[in-house]
């Protein structure tokens, strides 16, 4: 695979599809298949979909029908996740307290640096510019 290529439409649309509905690229190929057949589809066959998707750019003809059902969707504003099996976590107590803690600290950290930026006495007499 060429890194320097541009990405073929179906990968920017499977690409698009996961990010608009916020979930990995293989659960996209879950939900299609589930789509497409009407059931889940077997985990042998959707791995090796994946992968031949993953190493070889191949996409399979019910995962691009699902994408661009979604993304025309999409276009016309009527996407919910919830169409497709969809729904977002609900942040539990315990993450919400992790994540003030964590954004505390963070913000302890910056102004520490930051003091100590400035308060420091460098080579030129300070770190931020405009040092003339």
């Amino acid at each position: 695979m060429n890194l320097d290529a541009p990405l073929r439409p179906d990968i920017v649309d499977i690409l698009d599809t996961a990010a608009v509905l916020e979930i990995s690229e293989f659960r996209v190929f879950e939900i299609a298949y589930a789509e497409w057949y009407g059931r889940p589809g077997p985990s042998d066959l959707l791995e090796r979909s994946f992968s031949n998707y993953m190493y070889h750019d191949l996409v399979p003809a019910w995962v691009r029908q699902f994408t661009r059902h979604v993304l025309d969707l999409r276009d016309a504003g009527r996407l919910t996740p919830e169409m497709f099996g969809i729904h977002p976590e609900t942040p539990t107590p315990t993450t919400v307290y992790l994540g003030i803690r964590y954004a505390i600290w963070i913000a302890l950290a910056m102004g520490m640096i930051f003091m100590a930026a400035v308060f420091a006495e460098g080579p030129s007499g300070c770190f931020f510019p405009p040092c003339y």
